[in-house]
């Protein structure tokens, strides 16, 4: 697991990383300015306290001042998601660490249900998801996910143990398509992996 050396910008608090919320949540953003809003203001709303980590790509837009608004850290890492993600777990020390992307929108109780599962034993949560959007091709994308939602060997985790992801060496770098999948077969070594039952709305 390596990682471009992350160039911090102003959050809330970069104390935050080692403060006491259980949970991390990491966002990696790239021109993400029309849909983050949403989804970091859902992420802040989270009847559990977290930590929110955003780290950013190079945007070119209105990304990072939005992340400012909310993030408790605001990164600059790149090439790719990979190792977005590697990075931002880096930055904190929580021992439950969720990865959402930037055009998700969370309900208020998918951290504490998380974290939940993670504390009772857990490795790795599958949280269901929801494709919302407008036009043909978003309801064929909605009516795609109908056909694997359930299956654990399709839904890949969005959550994980710091311990597992630790022991399994995080996302790999190498990876610019199919990391998330990856990272579920990998983790499975390491623990076991439950579903919660909240649902992700992905735009």
């Amino acid at each position: 697991m390596t990682s471009d050396n992350p160039t911090a910008t102003e959050g809330k608090s970069v104390d935050a990383a080692f403060s006491s919320p259980d949970t991390a949540i990491i966002v990696p953003t790239h021109n993400s300015a029309q849909i983050l809003r949403s989804c970091l203001a859902s992420i802040q709303a989270q009847t559990t306290p977290c930590i929110l980590v955003v780290v950013d790509n190079g945007s070119t837009d209105d990304t990072v001042a939005i992340a400012r608004e909310f993030a408790d850290i605001v990164l600059q890492v790149g090439p790719e998601r990979s190792a977005q993600r590697n990075a931002g777990a880096a930055a904190t020390n929580a021992p439950t660490i969720g990865f959402i992307d930037s055009d998700m929108v969370l309900p208020p109780n998918v951290a504490r249900e998380a974290s939940e599962a993670i504390r009772a034993g857990a490795t790795a949560v599958v949280v269901p998801e929801r494709t919302l959007g407008e036009g043909f091709w978003a309801d064929v994308r909605a009516y795609e996910r109908t056909f694997y939602q359930g299956s654990d060997a399709i839904e890949a985790p969005r959550f994980f143990s710091r311990v597992g992801f630790d022991a399994a060496g995080g996302f790999d770098e190498a990876m610019t398509g199919g990391e998330d999948w990856d990272l579920g077969i990998r983790i499975a070594e390491h623990g076991t992996q439950v579903r919660i039952q909240p649902v992700i709305l992905h735009h």
